[in-house]
């Protein structure tokens, strides 16, 4: 009996970290699309200066959630994040406005790709 309340108890704290991760990636994954999306429509209104401050909180959210994404997700694709947002700033000091907004859209693909992949669906577990 008493190895029937450790395995119960074992798999309750299992589920409780992956559900608590899933909703993690949840939250970064909206904020990370909210900023990309706010940054994009500053651009298109052609305020330099919002996409600037936007980009620059964009990256602060990103360096502040990059180290718990790392704890549970593959690093090549956070590293991959990490190294587009980087880039960022560069291409909006060389004003070049349209590899910039491809970036930004990279940055929105990947980071639904990466939610994708970590949501259970029977695609996903096979």
């Amino acid at each position: 009996m008493k190895r029937l309340f450790v395995s119960l108890g074992i798999i309750t704290v299992i589920l409780t970290i992956s559900l608590v991760g899933l909703w993690h990636l949840n939250f970064v994954t909206d904020q990370v699309e909210e900023y990309t999306t706010n940054i994009q429509t500053a651009l298109d209104q052609n305020n330099i200066t919002k996409a600037q401050e936007l980009n620059y909180q964009l990256s602060g959210f990103w360096e502040r959630q990059h180290r718990y994404l790392t704890l549970y997700i593959r690093h090549n694709n956070i590293d991959e994040i990490s190294k587009t947002i980087s880039e960022l700033e560069q291409y909006l000091q060389r004003t070049d406005y349209a590899e910039f907004s491809s970036r930004l859209s990279y940055i929105q693909q990947l980071i639904l790709d990466i939610r994708d992949a970590e949501i259970p669906t029977l695609f996903n577990l096979l």
